[in-house]
Order: C-alpha cells, then structure tokens, then sequence
C-alpha cells in the first residue's frame, strides 16, 4: 500500500521499538518474528491529516515492519520538532498500519 495513499498529508516520526512476542516473554531474544523469521518493529508515528484528530480521536498510528534492524528515522528538519517518515515502495519489509484507539 503505498505510503501517500495511507498518509496523503505525511507522518512524523515519534518512536521505534520491538515487537515483543508475548508467547516467548522469558526467552532472552522475545522479540516477533515474521513467517520467514525477519524481526517486527513498531514505530510510531503522527498523522498529519486535518481529519485524524477529530472528535478527539488519537492522531497517532503504530507501523509495523519486518526488517533486521531497528528503523532509525531521518534528520529532523527543524530542530527538537519530530522528524517526517516516509515508507518508499522499494522497501523490503513487511509494512502494516493501525491506528491507537
């Protein structure tokens, strides 16, 4: 799913952490894993769509990603200000979204 279609007013980066798998919660390594065994990261992120914070709902949104690594967002463009993400198409991981309620 394309990130512009998700986020057509962008997104600012605001966390990343593990995905833990309860399942394995007193194992060393408890972090999710995919089908392949590619590790599940959580980063959170603000939409910056007008509508998203309506009625008093969150603004946040929790993207999962199946990656190696740890996501570590871009620079900040203006300093103490959240950094904005994007997700491009050529990504090798597994992208999904939710909104917090």
């Amino acid at each position: 799913m394309p990130f512009d279609y998700v986020f057509p007013n962008g997104a600012l980066f605001l966390g990343a952490d593990k995905l833990v798998d309860f399942d394995r919660l007193r194992e060393d390594d408890n972090q999710a894993r995919d089908d392949q065994g590619e590790r599940i990261w959580v980063v959170k992120v603000m939409d910056l769509d007008p509508q998203a914070g309506r009625f008093g709902r969150s603004t946040e949104v929790k993207v999962k990603i199946a990656a190696p690594c740890q996501p570590v967002p871009p620079a900040a463009s203006v300093p103490g200000y959240p950094p904005a993400v994007g997700f491009t198409d050529g990504y090798d991981g597994l992208i999904w979204f939710w909104h917090t309620s």
